[in-house]
């Protein structure tokens, strides 16, 4: 097999240009029954049709160039995948060892007229290091290629012994695509109520042509939507997960066929999440965090949810436990373990790691249920004043100024009003249901009434803890902890707990991070210069929208009212700019030896 590999350029260039073509026809379709109705004596046919020509030429020549730049090379150890279009260049380089998920997937139609397919792969670290090998003829040769380099890299790709097999429930699928061909039909009678409803003569042309040309296009799109749909149910059905000892392999699509693999080496944990339907029916989606940045797969309307994250979470275990180290390929993870047991004999034996605390915590009722009702009647009391001041300046008096700012205050208010009732609704619901686990080596967060989420960070993963609190914490001595994980795409966050200085210290005690004598620090160089540069065009925006918004509901003096909204501007820069300035001088950069 050559060491460098291209795409099929037919079925390329035709794959990627076809939805392109497809849609700007539907367009040029569009604007001619629309200028059939508009003017009709006037013979716009012909210029469409050199428009589409046109531009499809040129979607063709720059789908051309990108085929030209395009290529694969193989390394034994990387993949490297060479790009571009017509006025960029790129080059990703993909470690074998940092494979996470390889795909196969065969598009119905291309696969069927030119044979081709597509090898897709993911990595860990970011979504940039990931590559997709496109219209390859040699689709099942290639995908055996990677999985033999896989092997010769240190994955066990051994199946092993089979321990579940999982399929999407029935229901489950019903009800997702059903929520999706409702959302269909109602963005199409959202838009045929629009030409049908009006008021006008263009409207009377409309409804007296409507058998002509609206009525089969109302029917075309109905049957199109429900066709999508039928297509996406029988998709979902097919898909099938099998968890084997060391391995995770799936395939799905009903035209389409997509086969997967995921080796449990670079998989961290997983968890569960149900909606309020979900929760009703006993389903689950179950998510896997592979590492890097913002990865994770996503299994749909599984009934036995709980038991596949747990067998999951038991097999990642295992796989991260046993004694592979010896096989080819794993020679840098026995380093960087040994480099890791290293740091942890140097440090002073009187720090100990606390495996053995654990702990249940809740939110602190006051800081996430009293406080926004408090802002809630405040909000609503304000506002009712500075109505009662606009009402009173509007018939007493023609005062721009206490007008303008009467408004500007209402309005305020009164949005300040409607987004703290709600979140005091949401906060006593999160105050009930929400609790909080430090577990011997894992952290946990569960939620359960109408929907249900569920996450858990293994202590050995956890990349980073962030400790915040504002000045609203400090009213009620609570604090926010935040913990990042390889693989997720996002934190799990103790929020609103009380604040316990010693509970602190043993939970980061888990993560590595304890008392260590400072080596370095870094402060930040603040100047009004660079604040100025970094702000700008945020003010320019900020000023040019108000204005806008004041021409429309303003007809009085625009030039007056114009100089109290730029002041108002300058005000609000000028005082962010003192808190900016006051935040860095608090802020500080420290490096100890581990953290």
């Amino acid at each position: 097999m050559e060491n460098q590999l291209k795409p099929n350029k037919t079925a390329f260039i035709v794959s990627r240009i076809f939805k392109k073509v497809f849609i700007l026809f539907i367009l040029v379709i569009f604007f001619f029954i629309l200028l059939k109705f508009v003017a009709p004596g006037l013979s716009a046919g012909i210029f469409l049709f050199i428009f589409f020509i046109v531009l499809s030429s040129i979607l063709y020549a720059l789908e051309l160039i990108v085929y030209k730049k395009l290529f694969y090379i193989f390394y034994n150890n990387k993949i490297v995948q060479k790009g571009g279009s017509l006025f960029t260049n790129y080059e990703t380089e993909l470690n074998i060892k940092n494979i996470t998920h390889i795909k196969l997937k065969l598009p119905f139609f291309e696969h069927k007229i030119f044979n081709t397919g597509h090898v897709s792969i993911e990595s860990a670290g970011s979504s940039f290091s990931e590559i997709s090998l496109s219209s390859i003829i040699q689709h099942k040769e290639i995908h055996s290629f990677i999985i033999d380099l896989m092997h010769k890299n240190g994955f066990n790709l051994d199946k092993g012994e089979l321990v579940s097999v999982e399929k999407p429930n029935s229901l489950g699928v019903f009800f997702e695509v059903f929520k999706s061909f409702v959302t269909g039909l109602f963005i199409l009678f959202y838009i045929i109520s629009n030409i049908f409803y009006d008021e006008g003569d263009l409207a009377e042309v409309f409804q007296d042509q409507a058998f002509e040309y609206i009525y089969p296009a109302i029917i075309l799109g109905i049957i199109s939507v429900f066709i999508i749909h039928i297509f996406k149910f029988l998709d979902l059905k097919r898909r099938v997960y099998k968890i084997y000892q060391n391995v995770i392999t799936y395939k799905e699509g009903f035209l389409s066929k997509n086969y997967s693999i995921l080796p449990f080496e670079n998989l961290t944990d997983s968890g569960l999440t149900q909606t309020m339907v979900d929760k009703i029916f006993g389903l689950h989606d179950v998510k896997i965090s592979c590492q890097g940045s913002s990865h994770e797969i996503l299994f749909k309307n599984i009934s036995n949810g709980q038991a596949m994250s747990d067998k999951l979470d038991v097999l990642i275990n295992e796989n991260r436990n046993n004694d592979s180290l010896s096989k080819e390929g794993s020679i840098v993870q026995e380093q960087v373990v040994a480099q890791k047991m290293s740091q942890k004999q140097s440090v002073d034996d009187a720090i100990e790691y606390n495996f053995d605390y654990t702990k249940e915590l809740s939110m602190d009722y006051s800081r996430t249920v009293k406080f926004p009702l408090i802002v809630t009647l405040l909000s609503l009391i304000l506002s009712i004043i500075c109505i009662s001041i606009l009402l009173a300046s509007g018939a007493f008096s023609a005062n721009l100024f206490s007008t303008f700012f009467a408004l500007v205050l209402g309005f305020t208010f009164g949005i300040t009003f409607l987004v703290s009732a709600l979140r005091s609704l949401v906060g006593y619901l999160q105050y009930r249901y929400t609790k909080f686990f430090i577990g011997e080596k894992s952290v946990n967060y569960k939620y359960s009434f109408l929907s249900s989420r569920s996450m858990e960070f293994s202590a050995d993963k956890v990349t980073g803890v962030v400790i915040s609190k504002n000045f609203i914490d400090d009213w009620f001595n609570t604090v926010s902890i935040s913990f990042w994980s390889i693989g997720a795409s996002g934190s799990l966050r103790f929020s609103n707990i009380k604040k316990d200085d010693e509970m602190i210290g043993k939970l980061v005690s888990k993560f590595g991070i304890r008392k260590e004598e400072e080596i370095f620090n870094l402060k930040p160089e603040f100047s009004f210069s660079e604040y100025f540069k970094s702000s700008f065009p945020a003010f320019l925006v900020f000023i040019f929208t108000v204005l806008a918004l004041a021409g429309i509901f303003f007809f009085g003096d625009l030039f007056l009212l114009a100089v109290l909204i730029i002041v108002f501007a300058i005000v609000l820069f000028g005082l962010y700019y003192f808190y900016k300035q006051e935040c860095y001088k608090r802020t500080k950069l420290i490096f100890y030896k581990s953290f």
